[in-house]
């Protein structure tokens, strides 16, 4: 499908450096893909949509190198953490400030990230299953059913409850963050 002008997206953009700053990325490495395409902005979708396993978006970001090979299993700890404030050098915002950036409509950056989350506790719920492994007694089974049962529609509530401002937003995530362990 053609773009904007014909453009077919078959076709890399300008170079763009990116810097990943993670205590997961070996200090001073420097990445390249070791395939032939690539990396690029898509990689970043395809690092997010590999590591929750959520359908890809488009062609172009499901054949893009995602970043996992650069993350290591465990997180340095050779750096130190940054020095906070004083209490008193932090600004105190009005309680009236912050209910009115409370009550503001999500951005589309912000509605994406949500509808990606739903996406993934969907996904886990379902992978969350239990499976049969030979007779059970029928009083355990009943009441694994009846969790599961009692599980699967509290995340069907989850998934369809309506996320449309800032307030809406912190309460869905941290309900899907009890659901899902993230």
């Amino acid at each position: 499908k053609k773009g904007e002008f014909g453009f077919d997206f078959k076709r890399f953009g300008v170079r763009v450096p990116t810097v990943v700053v993670s205590p997961y990325v070996e200090a001073g490495s420097v990445f390249h893909a070791s395939g032939s395409v690539p990396y690029d902005h898509t990689s970043i979708l395809a690092t997010i949509e590999r590591t929750f396993g959520i359908q890809n978006l488009t062609q172009r970001d499901k054949v893009a190198p995602d970043l996992g090979p650069i993350l290591t299993a465990a997180a340095r700890t050779d750096s130190a953490p940054l020095p906070l404030a004083p209490q008193e050098a932090v600004a105190m915002v009005k309680l009236s400030q912050q209910k009115d950036a409370a009550a503001q409509p999500l951005n589309d950056l912000q509605r994406g990230m949500v509808e990606a989350m739903k996406q993934v506790v969907a996904q886990q719920t379902v992978a969350a299953k239990p499976k049969a492994k030979g007779a059970k007694p029928k009083a355990k089974s009943t009441k694994l059913a009846a969790q599961a049962k009692k599980s699967k529609a509290e995340v069907t509530i989850l998934i369809a409850q309506p996320v449309e401002t800032v307030d809406d937003a912190q309460r869905f995530f941290a309900e899907a963050k009890k659901k899902t362990g993230l």
